[in-house]
């Protein structure tokens, strides 16, 4: 009877003792971190923030429910670049081929456009010396005529403009007359 106190004695101590083990064994676990090679850690304190320093490569400790690591890669990676399957003193020599026509055959376009607004400011300062100012002013009052249609249509839009214009009978289709 001796014997058997002393096993359950022995047992209860060797489970007290696993217990006690499995308990720090957790703890060290959840205090430690691991930052590998080509990483930084940065510390967040629940009470003080993110702290200013960075951590670098090795196993380090922390308080497991006050601290918490967040670990980033700051590892450069190669970018490959696709190149053509010609050699590069053909693709160059191609290249400064086609380059000179088409600076010229630009270069003739921006001329000949320039003649032709030249042209027809003119002709629009001929038409305007011989007739008047009134097609000018025809073109005017239809663009303004356009855009207070295109508002009134708008349910977005409130336009009220200065005196007595409300806006009325802008469109001549809806007219009683018509």
């Amino acid at each position: 009877m001796g014997s058997n106190q002393a096993a359950v004695s022995y047992l209860t101590n060797l489970a007290r003792s696993a217990f006690g083990l499995g308990v720090g064994a957790t703890l060290l676990t959840w205090s430690l971190y691991t930052v590998d090679g080509g990483q930084r850690a940065v510390l967040f304190d629940r009470f003080r923030g993110v702290l200013d320093e960075t951590i670098g490569k090795g196993t380090h400790f922390l308080v497991p429910w006050l601290q918490r690591p967040f670990i980033f890669d700051i590892r450069t990676r190669p970018h490959t670049f696709s190149s053509p399957k010609t050699s590069k003193w053909r693709w160059s020599r191609s290249r400064s081929r086609s380059r000179k026509p088409r600076g010229l055959n630009s270069w003739r376009a921006a001329i000949i456009r320039a003649e032709g607004e030249s042209e027809s400011a003119k002709l629009i300062s001929d038409a305007t010396a011989a007739a008047g100012m009134g097609l000018i002013e025809l073109r005017r009052i239809e663009a303004s005529r356009e855009i207070a249609a295109t508002l009134a249509k708008t349910p977005n839009v409130a336009y009220l403009p200065s005196g007595n214009n409300l806006l009325l009978g802008l469109n001549p289709s809806l007219a009683p007359g018509r």
